[in-house]
């Protein structure tokens, strides 16, 4: 019996055509902005584009001799063996894993993959690193906050809540976050302290980045309480406000201190969320501030525009003189809040130095916080020996001969000969980040 198919032209294509069609789709993988590789069964590579090389920093010369498997990070291994079982049983398979690229870094990949052929697989692979990270610091955010009597809140540029803990809710007499998102602020004011933020407070705040004092907050029932506010600008334009309810400062006293065996176990993962708030924005000094041992040093530079900060050219002296007010902006967010050692004047002072010669102040000798002389002699080493968008690394060898040629005139003595013995035993900067 013939089976007639109406409006169905069957075309012969012919072994040059096949030829061009396969030319063709190898130019699409070559120009890909993803990764994209053939490898066997046994996860082989057979071949691979030039972004997957660039993703996981080997050659495909050097590819070719390894397996998909030798770059999966060991705590992967078992997900990785289910995705092949999934392959060889469904004939595709998708899911992200952690790759142990070349230089030693780990990433994360997205990887969707599919049986082409009855030995060969053909795999997509996606570099979603810089989601993750993003991701893990929007979550250690909410983690440091989770416990915290304090309110804390996020509003965009639009001055609407677009995150906010449970305390910051339950001060405002409101059962959960979730009554206040998408909402605007002025929600929790009346008429008389909306005018008083308007006339005294945000110009202020818009002047400075930077707002801390008392108001009068509205609750849902209507009733008042008097409160405490702090406002940190943000560079899309939004804010991080946080609120205390001042009316019962005994209650709160009282809570400080039942709480403070667990706000002390958060003090660490607020710190680094706060470091990563500026590092995130200034991606070649990642992991500066941790290698330098003072995590808060440059978190001055919060104010700074990115495009100065990641500018791969020289800095015009106006530019700079931006740069150099990173000491004082740091001084002025952290000023209020309470260290064990005095945090902001060490980043008001690290950069000061022993002869007068250094910023904001011109300090001299004995006038310089000891501490800041540390962060100062570390800071250099750091700087000189690590890459940066305008220079590549100088190497530790170019460090130790800027300390040493200035011992005694730019830096205390005593601190560099520590700092020097320290590497002469082993030392190393290592990040976790």
């Amino acid at each position: 019996m013939l089976l007639f198919l109406p409006n169905v032209t069957f075309k012969h294509i012919t072994e040059d055509q096949l030829r061009k069609s396969e030319k063709k789709f190898r130019s699409y993988v070559e120009k890909a902005p993803i990764g994209i590789i053939v490898v066997d069964l046994e996860g082989n590579h057979l071949e691979t584009n030039p972004i997957f090389c660039s993703m996981t920093g080997y050659s495909s010369e050097e590819l070719s001799k390894m397996s998909v498997n030798e770059l999966v990070f060991e705590e992967d291994v078992a997900k990785n063996k289910e995705m092949i079982t999934s392959m060889k049983i469904y004939g595709n398979a998708k899911g992200v894993l952690r790759f142990l690229i070349k230089n030693g870094e780990k990433k994360y990949v997205d990887i969707k993959a599919v049986k082409i052929e009855k030995e060969k697989i053909l795999a997509f692979m996606t570099d979603i690193t810089k989601k993750m990270q993003d991701e893990r610091a929007l979550i250690n955010l909410k983690t440091a906050t989770e416990n915290s009597i304090d309110g804390i809140a996020i509003l965009d540029k639009n001055q609407n809540y677009i995150f906010l803990n449970e305390a910051h809710a339950k001060i405002y007499g409101y059962d959960s976050y979730e009554e206040l998102l998408g909402k605007s602020w002025e929600t929790l004011y009346r008429e008389k302290e909306l005018q008083d933020f308007e006339n005294r407070i945000m110009p202020e705040f818009e002047r400075n980045g930077f707002w801390k004092g008392e108001s009068m907050g509205k609750k849902k029932d209507g009733s008042l309480f008097p409160q405490e506010i702090s406002l940190i600008a943000l560079k899309a334009g939004g804010l991080i406000c946080i609120v205390r309810n001042i009316s019962e400062k005994n209650k709160i006293l009282k809570d400080l201190k039942e709480s403070f065996a667990n706000a002390k176990m958060n003090y660490e993962l607020f710190i680094e969320t706060l470091v990563k708030v500026v590092e995130l924005r200034d991606p070649y000094t990642s992991g500066h501030q941790e290698r330098v041992a003072a995590l808060l040093h440059d978190i001055g530079k919060i104010y700074i525009p990115s495009e100065i900060l990641n500018k791969s050219t020289k800095l015009t002296r106006l530019e700079f003189e931006m740069i150099k007010e990173h000491s004082q902006n740091g001084y002025k967010l952290l000023k209020e809040l309470r260290f064990e050692l005095p945090v902001a004047d060490y980043i008001l002072q690290h950069h000061e130095r022993n002869d007068g010669s250094g910023y904001p102040n011109g300090l001299k000798g004995d006038k310089i916080y000891f501490g800041s002389k540390i962060i100062a002699v570390v800071d250099v080493v750091e700087a000189i020996s690590s890459h940066r968008l305008y220079r590549p690394a100088l190497g530790i060898e170019a460090a130790f001969e800027e300390i040493k040629k200035n011992s005694g005139i730019l830096y205390n003595e005593e601190i560099v000969e520590a700092c020097l013995e320290l590497f002469n035993n082993g030392f190393e900067f290592i990040s976790k980040w």
